[in-house]
């Protein structure tokens, strides 16, 4: 039984590669969110996402440092690119 549904919702998860943010994408894709994670580590990423994917709805990933501002703003547009929408 889940708490929340989610269904159609899109969300950006920074850190999502790995520890808690990956703990966070975890139950947002099992409560039917589409998740995009973003992290610094390319290879992090990819890894996180093999695991995150068998859980369901569409995840994917953008490489992005938060500290820098027009990286973040790029990581918006990207993820309304690929889904239409962020939540």
């Amino acid at each position: 039984m889940h708490r929340f549904d989610l269904s159609g919702r899109v969300g950006l998860d920074t850190g999502g590669n790995g520890g808690i943010g990956q703990g966070i994408a975890s139950g947002l894709l099992e409560c039917g969110a589409a998740i995009v994670i973003a992290g610094r580590n390319e290879a992090k990423n990819k890894d996180a996402i093999a695991q995150l994917a068998k859980i369901g709805p569409p995840v994917s990933a953008v490489v992005l440092d938060v500290t820098n501002e027009e990286q973040c703003r790029a990581a918006v547009k990207e993820v309304i690119h690929r889904h239409g929408r962020l939540d």
